[in-house]
């Protein structure tokens, strides 16, 4: 999913930034890099959910909020763009901020998925119980 919207949005940016906002190749290159920024990012997000609980819980109101921030970037973006106010500078907060809300999603998603799955994985069983044979 992740993936075909990185990729969905392409296409349609580049145009919109060609063509409504006249943005000179410099300034197209920037909105690509303030849309590929938050993927770096990715590995705080895991850290910080597991440092700073919410209300007791670490992945679900973190995913509550990117998915709002996701959202509410976009409206807000769709918003200044329908009273004509929109400049490239807007979009590329808009975009920076609806991908920091996809990444933070998309971590928590990977985590509660893979949580429940790494006590029946058992990856160290098998070098336990040849230290066993060998007296160790």
């Amino acid at each position: 999913m992740v993936g075909f919207t990185r990729s969905f949005l392409l296409n349609p940016l580049n145009v919109y930034l060609v063509h409504e906002l006249n943005a000179e190749p410099g300034m197209q290159n920037s909105v690509n890099i303030m849309r590929q920024l938050p993927w770096t990012l990715k590995l705080i997000y895991g850290f910080l959910s597991d440092a700073l609980p919410i209300y007791g819980m670490r992945r679900k109101p973190y995913l509550i909020i990117g998915g709002l921030l996701n959202s509410f970037s976009f409206l807000f973006y769709s918003w200044i763009s329908f009273y004509h106010m929109d400049n490239i500078i807007y979009l590329a907060i808009s975009i920076f901020m609806g991908v920091f809300g996809l990444v933070m999603m998309d971590v928590m998603i990977d985590t509660m998925v893979i949580k429940p799955m790494i006590p029946s994985l058992n990856l160290f069983s098998h070098r336990s119980s040849n230290m066993n044979h060998l007296g160790c």
